[in-house]
């Protein structure tokens, strides 16, 4: 019967030794047979990369977090009137910022963007609403109200 390197079973039947439980693999020469209960396989300098830890009769693994959103050094928040000319939010982004949450406190409609946004092109948002980004701080979001309109936003920043 020839293998196929699609079907998965008809591989691990290939390679698996059901008597004695291990994997079978072909050297010149030979077989060699790793048993799960009898030898250990090592990758690069043998570092152990996975702690557990127990709670009763269940073993949960231990995860470090590399980089993850959310609050880790500083917040901010911020009052701004925004107005029928497309201006920056807010004016200077808090350092290392990687979220920020925008509520409409005024009645008018605010349309967020970036540097060209217009109420025709931009993002809407009406009294009382909120809008929450994952927005690092060189990115530059910008806000605008319709002609004649001012509406007052309150922003806050997380790093």
């Amino acid at each position: 019967m020839t293998m196929s390197d699609q079907d998965y079973q008809q591989v691990i039947k290939h390679v698996f030794e059901k008597i004695s439980e291990s994997l079978k693999v072909n050297i010149v020469g030979g077989n060699l047979t790793i048993s799960h209960t009898e030898d250990s396989v090592r990758i690069g300098d043998g570092t152990d990369l996975v702690t557990t830890t127990q709670s009763g009769a269940d073993v949960g693994l231990d995860v470090a977090i590399i980089s993850a959103t959310g609050l880790k050094n500083a917040i901010k928040s911020t009052s701004i009137t925004v107005t029928d000319v497309a201006q920056k939010i807010p004016g200077t982004a808090l350092i290392d910022r990687n979220g920020m949450i925008i509520k409409i406190c005024g009645t008018e409609d605010v349309y967020f963007g970036d540097v060209s946004v217009t109420p025709t092109n931009g993002y809407p948002k009406k009294y009382i609403e909120e809008l929450s980004l994952d927005i690092k701080d060189n990115i530059e979001l910008y806000a605008i109200c319709a002609t004649g309109k001012t509406c007052e936003i309150r922003i806050l920043e997380v790093s």
